[in-house]
């Protein structure tokens, strides 16, 4: 393996990583959202065991 293959294979496995941090980062960011999203929803129901058409 010469110079030339080390540093493209060291770029190309940069590359690679940068990639992966990036979706896992975009995964994250959704995970959070839909979390948020349902503590919001969870915030608006009834106590379980409890009938909220019961007056």
């Amino acid at each position: 393996m010469n110079q030339g293959d080390f540093s493209s294979s060291i770029n190309l496995r940069r590359d690679i990583v940068e990639t992966f941090n990036d979706v896992k980062d975009g995964f994250l960011e959704r995970v959070r959202a839909l979390l948020d999203d349902q503590a919001l929803t969870d915030s608006c129901d009834p106590p379980i065991g409890e009938n909220p058409f019961d007056f």
